[in-house]
């Protein structure tokens, strides 16, 4: 059946193009003849004259300057009107959409393929020159790779591209949205009051039920602090402070 459908577009598309080459034919050679035509008709006039002056014998010099330079004007308005319609015709065909999509230089021509070329190439020197030339350090993320041949090496197994930012946001938006303060998968605080991280860490340092030293709270809630609301990149040292320290209060609460 594809075969079919694939043999019956070939002829459609056969047919059509054939039919469109005889329209073209046809409509060439009939603006050919009509040209010649009205040509014809305006030569019998200066021909005419130029006969009568003969015979007569009658300004024939005069005569004859006035009808070849009347038809120098005439061929000289004419070719100018040709020039200008087949640039207006070339400016509003290409506005019409096309049933088609250029693909091949007999498509759009060997200059304007010439051209398109030209252009990838000078794209593709550009996206070169763009390029960075040395490695990409990007405040606030963790790139493994910034770290391969460096002495400052993580102890921690982080992913590659994490945004320190989003980790810390996490917590707060718990707290805010959830009412709630995951200390680990099988420990949730449901928390009652709309309070922030300080002031609930701070009500569970006063109620005693933990075992919270408020030195170690106070550094945590400082650096959480800092890192969210301070609005500066996060660096990686900062980050692993945050995650010793937020584990220490996950572990005692």
């Amino acid at each position: 059946m594809t075969q079919n459908v694939s043999e019956l577009i070939q002829r459609y598309s056969q047919n059509y193009f054939k039919q469109r080459h005889r329209t073209e034919w046809l409509y060439t050679s009939s603006h050919f003849a009509l040209v010649i035509f009205v040509l014809a008709l305006l030569s019998s006039l200066p021909i005419d004259i130029i006969v009568q002056s003969v015979a007569n014998n009658l300004h024939l010099a005069t005569n004859s300057i006035i009808v070849w330079t009347s038809l120098l004007v005439f061929f000289c308005i004419y070719i100018v009107l040709h020039i200008l319609r087949m640039i207006f015709n070339k400016f509003v065909l290409q506005d019409i959409p096309k049933s088609y999509i250029p693909i091949t230089k007999q498509d759009i021509g060997n200059s304007m393929s010439q051209i398109i070329n030209d252009e990838i190439l000078r794209s593709q020197k550009l996206k070169q020159l763009a390029k960075p030339r040395s490695q990409v350090v990007h405040p606030g993320m963790y790139h493994k790779s910034n770290f391969e041949d460096s002495l400052e090496v993580s102890d921690m197994e982080l992913p590659d591209n994490l945004i320190y930012e989003n980790i810390v946001r996490v917590i707060g938006q718990e707290i805010k949205y959830n009412n709630t303060l995951t200390l680990d998968d099988d420990k949730v605080l449901r928390l009652s009051n709309k309070f922030t991280l300080r002031e609930e860490l701070m009500q569970a340092l006063r109620s005693g039920n933990s075992q919270l030293k408020p030195q170690k709270l106070e550094q945590f809630i400082n650096i959480y602090e800092k890192l969210r609301y301070s609005g500066e990149p996060i660096t990686l040292a900062e980050f692993k402070q945050f995650l010793k320290d937020w584990n220490y209060i996950k572990s005692t609460l």
